[in-house]
């Protein structure tokens, strides 16, 4: 849980905190995944001096362990405030991915798929119907499939009896592309990413802010900060001056996951294929990736056979002949979750600090719409013109 620790100061202006001393050019972000190597890009590209901070490696954790779904359809169920970014999120990346692939050279495997939803019985079908009835008035449309049609799309889809319901905008990437082509970004701009290096207090002292090490040593002087350790982001210590009538960072915390992996001859699924809470897909070099369990356990590595067999055998009720009787590779993740639902992407109270966490099952997909809102704010507070 965040520990705000309050620091004293004087009224709360930005001129009675020294910031009109400072160039306000030296960014600290803390996370290294999606989220943090996207905001590292856009305001190294603006000229900010950026270093990253990692307890682990690079992208070493929910970035690496996500299916890569960029899939409103399945993921919105249920309207609430930030569904709108989730579709805005949506709608413009492929023009991100463009240009990140432009820039980086790096192939980043986008693939404009479509989603199938099954549902086995009347109340799975009425589920599905009403989501699709949701999601409709927002522009995320679904299209019903006869018993023929669903065959053609999904040719191994089981024998047993069962409707669906196909989106047609619903795509797929590989996110481990899109962090190497950002870490290739990176580099040339000569963004500093320190990686094993556990950030345990953010410090507000007299103008700019100090972060201090696990192990209790003190790091360069930031000028910003900005919060993106996902599910971590709760464990650093915000030493701050009282902020009136600003709502605190919301508590984020893991939410475990179990994947497994088989490989197949490229082309065999086709489209993403999902049940309740459980997806199959497949990338275009072949890797079939089947998830996932949700668990609020705190961060608890130890794997669970009993959910990897459930994965296995619910998956191979839906498509009996994709995985082998035993995956190839498996491993689990931990998605941010976050206190009261949407991701907290904003700057808190007047301070330069902003918090970009809580993303969820969304990371991949939210990560270049939060980026530009937090690079927006960071420009506008910094007087940079945007």
């Amino acid at each position: 849980m965040h520990t705000l620790s309050r620091v004293p100061t004087g009224p709360a202006t930005a001129l009675s905190w020294g910031l009109s001393t400072y160039s306000l050019n030296r960014v600290a972000i803390v996370g290294a995944g999606i989220i943090g190597a996207s905001i590292a890009w856009r305001l190294a590209s603006e000229g900010f001096e950026v270093t990253v901070y990692d307890a682990g490696s690079y992208s070493g954790e929910a970035s690496s362990a996500a299916a890569g779904m960029l899939a409103p359809g399945g993921e919105v169920r249920q309207l609430a405030a930030w569904t709108q970014d989730l579709l805005d999120a949506h709608q413009h990346y492929r023009e991100w991915a463009a240009k990140l692939q432009a820039a980086s050279g790096h192939y980043l495997d986008l693939l404009p798929t479509t989603a199938i939803d099954l549902a086995f019985d009347d109340a799975e079908w009425e589920a599905l119907q009403a989501r699709r009835r949701m999601l409709a008035p927002v522009g995320v449309h679904a299209e019903e499939l006869s018993a023929q049609q669903l065959r053609e799309a999904v040719p191994g889809i089981t024998q047993e009896s069962c409707r669906a319901l196909r989106f047609p905008e619903d795509a797929l990437v590989s996110p481990h592309e899109i962090t190497h082509a950002l870490r290739i970004l990176l580099d040339r701009l000569n963004v500093r990413i320190f990686e094993q290096t556990t950030i345990a207090s953010c410090k507000w002292n007299n103008g700019h802010f100090t972060l201090r090490t696990q192990d209790q040593k003190d790091l360069p002087e930031a000028d910003l900060v900005v919060l993106a350790a996902g599910a971590w982001s709760s464990t650093i210590d915000l030493q701050l001056p009282p902020q009136p009538q600003v709502e605190s960072p919301r508590e984020a915390y893991p939410v475990r996951g179990h994947m497994i992996y088989c490989h197949r001859d490229p082309g065999t699924l086709g489209p993403i294929v999902r049940h309740d809470h459980l997806y199959v897909l497949q990338r275009t070099n072949g890797s079939v990736l089947a998830g996932s369990s949700e668990e609020r356990i705190g961060f608890d590595r130890e794997p669970k056979q009993e959910i990897f067999d459930n994965l296995l055998a619910r998956t191979r009720r839906i498509l009996p002949e994709l995985f082998p009787q035993t995956p190839d590779a498996s491993w689990i993740g931990f998605r941010p979750g976050i206190e009261d639902g949407g991701p907290e992407v904003r700057q808190y109270g007047e301070l330069p600090l902003w918090l970009a966490y809580g993303h969820y099952r969304n990371g991949i997909m939210l990560a270049p719409h939060t980026a530009e809102r937090i690079a927006a704010s960071v420009e506008a507070f910094a007087g940079k013109p945007a």
